[in-house]
C-alpha cells in the first residue's frame, strides 16, 4: 500500500465538500456545527418526559420507548453507512437528512399517536446518524491525517457526549421558561437555518467517493433486527407497568422478540451478505468487550431515572436543578476525552489501565451518591460525583470503541461496533435501567414491611398517621436509592478487579483506511 504524500494529505485536509470562497477555518468550524446542531436532534427528547407525559394522555414509558427507538436508528446505520457515503452526494445527504428531520421534529412535538411517534424518532435516529457520519467523515483527515482511533474518538465523543448532556440542559431549561414543545419548535427554526447554510456553502455534486449503488443491501436483515431490538426495548421499558411476564403484553412481546431473533440468526447464516455477518460474534475479545459494556450500562442505569427519583423525589429539586446537574457531568467529559487522548495517543498506554481509569471513575459516582442519600444533601454536593460520572463515560466510551479497532479486523469493524452497540446505545441501557428499577422497587417494599413493622393503633405515634405514612414512603425510598447504588458500586468494583487480570490488547492498527481503499472494499462486499 502507497503511503500517502504530505501534498496528498494538505490537498485532502482542504475539506473539498465547501466551495472555494470559504477559508480552510471555517470550513472546520462549519461541519463541526453541523454536528453539534444534528446531535441536538433526534425526535423525542426524554429530560422533558414527566412535562410530556403531564400534558397528553401518554406515560413515561411511551416517551422512553420513542427516546430509546430514536438510538436504535442511529445504530442500525453502522454496517451500511460507507454504502451511504458512496451512494449519495455530500449536500444531497446533508440536505434530505436536515429536511426529514425537521418533518420527524414537528411530528414528535404535536402528534399524538404514540406509534407513529416511535416510528419517527427510529427514522430519525437512521437520518441524525446518516448527516453526522457525513460530516465526520469530511473533516476527519483534519482530526487525524494518519487516521489514528486514538486520536480520532476522544474529538468525536468530546462533541457527542457534551452535546448529549447539553441538549438535556437546554430542554430543561427550555420547559422552566416555556414549555416542553419549545425545544422542538427552537430546534426546526435551527434546521431551517442549517438547511440554508448547506445550500450557500456545499459544493454540488460532490461526493466522497466513486459513486456505487444500494446492490446487495440486506434490507430483510435491518428489519429483523430492528423488530428484536425495539421488543427487548418494549419489555425493558414497559415491564415494570405490565407487571413483566404476569402480563399479555410482555409475553407477546417476548415471542416476538424470540421469533425475529432466530429469524435474524438463520438469515445471517444463509444469506449471501447478511447485514451482521455470525463471524462477528466470534472474533477476539468481543466477548469481553460485550461484558464491559454490559457493566458500563449497568453503572449508567443509575444515571437516569434512579438519580431522578433522588433529586426530584427526596431532595425536592425542580426541573431547572435537575438539569443544572449536567454542567458537572458536561465538565467531566471535558476532563476525561482530553486525559484518554493523552494517554492512549501520547504516552501509548494499554487500554486495560485506561479502562481501569474509566471504572473507577464511574465507581466513585456511585459510592459518592451512596453516602449522599440524605434529605439534607445539598445541590453543591453533588457536584462532584456529576463530574466523576463525566470522566468516567468519556473515558469509557473512548476506549472500549478504541479496543474494538485494536482486537476486531475492519471489514467486521462496524458491524462489529453496531452489535456492541445493541448493549452500549440501544437496548443495554433500559434494559438495566429496569432491572435496577426492579430491585429498588423490592428494596422499597423490604424496608416498609421493616419499618412499619412497630407500627400499630395502640401506638401513640401512629395517630397522626398521614404524615408517618409520608415519612415511611420517603424513608423507604432512601433505603432503596442506597442499596441500588450498593449494587451499582459492587459491579464497578468488581469490574475494575477483573479487568487487572485481563489483556485487552489486539493485533490491528486502530485506524480508518483511506477512502480508496474503503470504496474497493464496499464494492468487493457486494452481491453480484
Amino acid at each position: 500500500m502507497a503511503k500517502e504524500t504530505p501534498e496528498q494529505i494538505a490537498y485532502a485536509r482542504r475539506i473539498m465538500a465547501c466551495k472555494d470562497f470559504l477559508p480552510w477555518g471555517m470550513r472546520f468550524a462549519l461541519f463541526v456545527l453541523l454536528i453539534i446542531i444534528y446531535q441536538f436532534t433526534g425526535g423525542v427528547y426524554m429530560s422533558a418526559v414527566a412535562q410530556m407525559a403531564g400534558s397528553s394522555a401518554w406515560m413515561n414509558e411511551d416517551i422512553m420507548m420513542a427516546g430509546y427507538a430514536s438510538l436504535i436508528g442511529m445504530i442500525m446505520l453502522f454496517p451500511i453507512q460507507f454504502r451511504v457515503i458512496f451512494r449519495f452526494e455530500n449536500r444531497t445527504a446533508l440536505i434530505v437528512s436536515t429536511v426529514v428531520l425537521m418533518i420527524g421534529t414537528l411530528i414528535c412535538g404535536y402528534c399524538d399517536n404514540i406509534p407513529v411517534v416511535v416510528f419517527t424518532s427510529y427514522i430519525c435516529g437512521v437520518f441524525k446518524m446518516v448527516a453526522t457520519f457525513f460530516c465526520i467523515l469530511n473533516i476527519q483527515l483534519c482530526i487525524s491525517p494518519t487516521r489514528d482511533l486514538a486520536y480520532f474518538y476522544p474529538f468525536l465523543y468530546t462533541i457527542v457526549l457534551s452535546c448529549i448532556q447539553l441538549s438535556g440542559i437546554a430542554t430543561g431549561y427550555s420547559i422552566w421558561a416555556w414549555n416542553w414543545q419549545s425545544m422542538h419548535i427552537v430546534m426546526v427554526g435551527v434546521l431551517a437555518v442549517t438547511l440554508l447554510i448547506i445550500h450557500l456553502t456545499m459544493r454540488r455534486h460532490y461526493r466522497l467517493g466513486p459513486y456505487q449503488p444500494f446492490k446487495g443491501v440486506d434490507y430483510l436483515g435491518i428489519i429483523l433486527w430492528s423488530v428484536f431490538l425495539l421488543c427487548v426495548l418494549f419489555i425493558s421499558v414497559y415491564g415494570e407497568h405490565y407487571d413483566w411476564w404476569q402480563g399479555d403484553e410482555i409475553r407477546i412481546a417476548t415471542l416476538f422478540a424470540i421469533v425475529s431473533l432466530a429469524l435474524a440468526i438463520y438469515h445471517a447464516a444463509t444469506a449471501e451478505q447478511p447485514f451482521i455477518h455470525l463471524a462477528t460474534f466470534v472474533q477476539p475479545k468481543f466477548f469481553i468487550l460485550s461484558v464491559l459494556f454490559i457493566s458500563y450500562s449497568t453503572l449508567s442505569g443509575t444515571a437516569g431515572q434512579i438519580q431522578n427519583m433522588f433529586a426530584e423525589g427526596i431532595l425536592g429539586f425542580d426541573m431547572f436543578h435537575s438539569v443544572s446537574l449536567n454542567w458537572g457531568v458536561v465538565a467531566g467529559i471535558l476532563c476525561g476525552t482530553p486525559f484518554t487522548f493523552y494517554a492512549l495517543a501520547r504516552k501509548k498506554w494499554r487500554p486495560r489501565n485506561v479502562a481501569i481509569v474509566g471504572f473507577l471513575f464511574f465507581t466513585m459516582y456511585q459510592v459518592l451518591l451512596y453516602f449522599l442519600i440524605d434529605p439534607e444533601t445539598e445541590f453543591y454536593q453533588l457536584w462532584l460525583p456529576m463530574w466523576f460520572r463525566g470522566v468516567g463515560t468519556a473515558i469509557l466510551y473512548v476506549v472500549l470503541a478504541y479496543t474494538l479497532g485494536k482486537n476486531i479486523p475492519f471489514v467486521y469493524y462496524f458491524q462489529a461496533l453496531c452489535a456492541i452497540s445493541f448493549i452500549r446505545t440501544g437496548v443495554g441501557t433500559p434494559v438495566c435501567q429496569s432491572v435496577l428499577v426492579h430491585l429498588l422497587n423490592v428494596f422499597r417494599k423490604e424496608s416498609l414491611m421493616q419499618l412499619s413493622s412497630e407500627m400499630s393503633l395502640d401506638n401513640p405515634v401512629t395517630r397522626n398517621f398521614s404524615a408517618l405514612y409520608g415519612e415511611l414512603q420517603k424513608q423507604s425510598m432512601m433505603v432503596g436509592l442506597k442499596e441500588v447504588f450498593g449494587v451499582a458500586a459492587v459491579v464497578g468494583i468488581v469490574t475494575t478487579i477483573c479487568l487487572c487480570f485481563s489483556d485487552l490488547r489486539g493485533k490491528y492498527k486502530a485506524v480508518i483506511p483511506k477512502l480508496p481503499n474503503l470504496w474497493r472494499m464496499v464494492k468487493l462486499d457486494k452481491r453480484h
